[in-house]
């Protein structure tokens, strides 16, 4: 198994190929239809730096992401919004 360069911003492993076979997947790959609707990301994290980095990260591969800085407004925003995705910093006040 060959994992991707991190620098593609790709989180995926696909298997050793010849670079022919290799080459025409990844085409093939690129093709693929978007999903209908943006990914719904709710970012917590007390570190506002961190937290601005990771969803400029997420914004421009069309993500949408809201961010949050503590405990009691991640709880609050995940129970009147639905999303798909939560990253929660567990070591966090609040």
């Amino acid at each position: 198994m060959e994992a991707i360069r991190p620098s593609s911003g790709l989180a995926c492993v696909h298997g050793a190929a010849r670079p022919r076979e290799r080459a025409r997947s990844v085409g093939a790959m690129s093709r693929v239809p978007s999903p209908l609707r943006p990914l719904r990301v709710l970012l917590a994290d007390d570190d506002r730096a961190l937290a601005r980095t990771l969803s400029e990260c997420f914004r421009l591969r069309g993500i949408r992401i809201v961010e949050v800085y503590d405990g009691r407004a991640a709880l609050d925003l995940a129970r009147r919004r639905n999303f798909d995705v939560l990253i929660l910093d567990l070591r966090m006040h609040g």
